[in-house]
């Protein structure tokens, strides 16, 4: 009778292997977004130091555009649309 029991450990044992690298895939993918945007952002601010720095610049109104579009492309539409 003991091998009911043991497969009830196996499959206890894996269903905590497969969430926990469910867990580790979702963790790295957070980060990796995360790096991601930052980055981004950062270029963003650079590309618009370099086009001040070659007499253009980005008018208020156009910077408030990119911002309600990066909030609408994130699904905060009511946040954008305030």
């Amino acid at each position: 009778m003991s091998f009911p029991e043991r497969r009830t450990g196996l499959k206890t044992t894996l269903l905590l292997k497969v969430s926990a690298g469910l867990c580790v895939a979702a963790l790295l993918a957070g980060a990796g977004l995360a790096a991601y945007v930052s980055f981004v952002i950062r270029d963003l601010f650079r590309l618009n130091r370099m086009c001040r720095q070659e007499g253009y610049y980005m008018a208020e109104f156009e910077f408030k555009m990119l911002g309600l579009a990066y909030l609408l492309d994130k699904g905060r539409y009511f946040e954008a649309l305030q």
